[in-house]
């Protein structure tokens, strides 16, 4: 299967990385290469929307998770949103969700991304994730 990815700038610096078709080692690359692309922005926020992800291997895991690290170590924030069931049962087996945000929709996405942007006009600083 194959990798589709579509990315939507929200707001200055917040990225929506919509995903189609899977994650594995054949598609891993174009989408390693995607998310460098948005380190070299100096994205503060990457959001990866799962909606239509129909499969993701133990590399997909990694390459969100290290992703995630990476976003956190420089600052910015990281989210899913719209996991499909067995996409979901993927990090819950490895025991990641906790540790990851994770909206079942967009407007729990919007909410979140709302607060962060308000904590950041109010007072200069950012909301932990």
């Amino acid at each position: 299967m194959s990798l589709d990815i579509s990315l939507n700038q929200k707001e200055n610096g917040v990225y929506v990385v919509s995903l189609t078709g899977s994650i594995d080692n054949s598609t891993r690359p174009s989408l390693d290469d995607q998310i460098e692309q948005l380190f070299k922005l100096k994205a503060s926020t990457i959001v990866l929307d799962m909606e239509d992800l129909k499969f993701m291997s133990s590399v997909g895991v990694g390459l969100v998770n290290r992703t995630k690290n990476r976003i956190k170590e420089q600052g910015g924030h990281f989210a899913m949103v719209n996991l499909q069931p067995q996409i979901k049962k993927v990090f819950d087996i490895m025991s990641l969700l906790p540790t990851m945000n994770v909206f079942n929709d967009d407007q729990e996405l919007d909410e979140y991304l709302d607060k962060i942007q308000h904590r950041i006009t109010e007072d200069g600083t950012s909301l932990g994730s």
